[in-house]
């Protein structure tokens, strides 16, 4: 069998998520290859990651002359689409939102050599790099999508709260977008969603976009090769992180993103007025937070071998975050074998019990800080952390679950021939 994996990014959570389930599903003797839009990383990319190139006619030229022919043949050739890039560009005038468009320089995506020969297609993260109305309409191979965000059921927002402070720009725009990809999705090649929570599957069966496509539940994995159980004070001396605290571990790729609740966390650590409690922080951080809580900002951390030496350090991991589809830092965290506190967020219940962390009663401080307290006053095993979400979230297990999908895919495909 030959999977051909496309997400947009070589970076990103869902890229990663992409990388691992190819790898595992080549350990299990399928082919499966990659196909993305960029690679911003700089990475040395793997031999079955291949980089897509733009239409012909948005390809850059250094010519001027073409450029202004091309310009031209755009507008003749795509009226659609260079309407909906102007429409974008004026909503990003009154503010810049994070907002993706459906309808992309990538038309011919479609036309790749790895998907013409794969049996399966496995979309992931694709916004404003799959061609929706092209896409759908001309592929012929079934399409499996694991999604990880909102941004598939909607126009160009990828949470719905977002549109809570949006402009009628946006909002107006979400609504055409919205339009198309119900077109799209809905037409002669449904894909099979993947629901990686609980919370999206329902998501995805009252959306009217995604409503009438088949739903399988598949949790997000994790590498336990990758992510490892270290010595807790070797690993802190290697990080030159204090061996005589309290630390807290939080993570995300903006820590500054309002949705990962940082300030909370800092208000619910400042409630205790503990000068033990240290607080280190993973990801891109322009200024440290003013605070009274003793903090570092360690910035971007992508190996994992030093991500499994920052989990193992740490006495306590959390998540406070106010939305997540089925966060992947919580599992990396316990394959390190360190407990999680966490807002009760999407997937949080279905990942986390009473032997691996602590799951708030609701996403306010007061109910992080009675996590922060019960979590202080309860003994964990991290051997037995680890064993628990390896036997549950393993990428083997998790590999399995898309072969059979994959398997019920063809099987349905055969049958409406």
């Amino acid at each position: 069998m030959r999977v051909v994996h496309i997400n947009k990014l070589l970076d990103g959570g869902a890229a990663w998520c992409a990388i691992r389930i190819s790898n595992a599903l080549q350990r299990k003797g399928l082919e499966s290859s990659m196909i993305v839009m960029d690679n911003k990383t700089g990475n040395i990319i793997d031999s079955n990651i291949t980089i897509a190139e733009k239409d012909l006619i948005y390809r850059t030229s250094h010519n001027f002359l073409l450029r202004m022919i091309m310009k031209i043949i755009k507008i003749l050739v795509r009226p659609n689409f260079e309407y909906y890039k102007y429409k974008r560009i004026e909503a990003e005038k009154y503010a810049n939102m994070f907002f993706t468009s459906p309808l992309t320089e990538y038309k011919s995506l479609v036309k790749h050599p790895l998907v013409k020969n794969a049996d399966i297609i496995h979309l992931h993260w694709v916004s404003d790099f799959v061609d929706f109305p092209s896409f759908f309409k001309d592929i012929d191979k079934p399409v499996v999508w694991t999604i990880h965000d909102e941004n598939p059921g909607l126009g160009g927002f990828h949470y719905s709260i977002q549109k809570k402070n949006a402009s009628k720009e946006y909002l107006n725009l979400d609504k055409k977008y919205e339009e198309i990809k119900r077109k799209a999705i809905n037409g002669r090649n449904r894909p099979y969603l993947v629901a990686i929570s609980e919370t999206m599957r329902t998501f995805f069966k009252n959306n009217k976009i995604l409503g009438e496509c088949p739903v399988t539940l598949i949790h997000n994995g994790v590498d336990g090769e990758s992510f490892v159980k270290k010595d807790r004070i070797l690993s802190r001396k290697k990080l030159l992180l204090p061996l005589d605290k309290k630390i807290f571990l939080f993570s995300s790729y903006n820590i500054d993103d309002p949705r990962k609740g940082l300030s909370l966390l800092l208000d619910a650590l400042s409630y205790f007025h503990d000068d033990s409690f240290l607080l280190v922080c993973l990801g891109k951080c322009d200024d440290i937070p003013s605070t009274g809580v003793n903090i570092r900002c360690e910035g971007l951390i992508t190996g994992n071998e030093m991500l499994s030496m920052y989990y193992s350090a740490a006495d306590f991991f959390i998540l406070s975050s106010f939305q997540e589809a089925f966060a992947q830092t919580p599992l990396e965290s316990m394959s390190c074998g360190t407990p999680v506190i966490a807002f009760p967020c999407s997937g949080v219940p279905e990942l986390i019990n009473e032997q691996n962390g602590i799951i708030c009663d609701d996403f306010t401080v007061e109910a992080l800080i009675k996590g922060i307290k019960e979590a202080l006053g309860k003994t964990y095993n991290g051997d037995d952390i680890r064993k628990y979400v390896l036997s549950h979230f393993s990428y083997d297990i998790i590999a399995q679950q898309y072969i059979q999908l994959y398997n019920k895919v063809l099987t349905d495909k055969k049958t409406k021939k």
